[in-house]
């Protein structure tokens, strides 16, 4: 039951992810089981910069800002951002197998929780072994969801065809010709 409530609240943050969108689901509910929840305190880094990203942050609630490194020095105030990931620079990087090395993003930016934000965590140990897990896999349903669509249609239009010829050969064997002979039988 726990683990129903945790995919039932992370799916969905999963799914806005562009990277993470496409892939079957059986990688994306293992993403889930895998995420771990997190709160960040008001006034927190989640990430700051010139550092190494090593995770992905899923959004539940709370606000985000951010800065660049300078603009402390130079009274710039942060900017309140929409943010609902964080940390997806990472996935652009992953490799295809586990024993590639990585070389991680770094952030350019500070980012602060304004409010009190509640997330779920993917870490690099996490995206890898999903990654090992289910290669060669991440994407094939989608590709066999989508040729199976492809060859049904073609089966619809071929038995149209066939029935609009059907169609036509009775028409022509039970209309008489205009100047009232019969047709010839093909």
């Amino acid at each position: 039951m726990r683990w129903q409530i945790k995919e039932h609240l992370c799916l969905p943050l999963l799914l806005k992810v562009p990277q993470l969108r496409n892939l079957d689901i059986r990688p994306q509910m293992a993403l889930c089981r895998r995420a771990k929840p997190e709160v960040f305190q008001e006034k927190g880094y989640i990430f700051q910069a010139d550092s190494q990203i090593k995770q992905v942050i899923l959004i539940l609630c709370g606000e985000v800002c951010s800065y660049k490194k300078d603009d402390g020095e130079s009274g710039v105030p942060p900017q309140k951002i929409s943010a609902e990931y964080l940390g997806e620079e990472l996935l652009d990087r992953m490799p295809s197998k586990t024993s590639t090395p990585m070389d991680f993003p770094i952030s350019h930016k500070h980012i602060k929780a304004v409010t009190k934000v509640e997330a779920f965590v993917l870490t690099v140990r996490d995206l890898r072994e999903v990654w090992s897990q289910f290669e060669g896999h991440l994407y094939d349903s989608n590709i066999r969801n989508w040729a199976e669509s492809v060859l049904r249609k073609g089966l619809r239009r071929r038995r149209l065809v066939k029935r609009m010829e059907m169609l036509v050969q009775e028409a022509r064997a039970n209309n008489p010709r205009p100047d009232g002979r019969a047709r010839a039988p093909n």
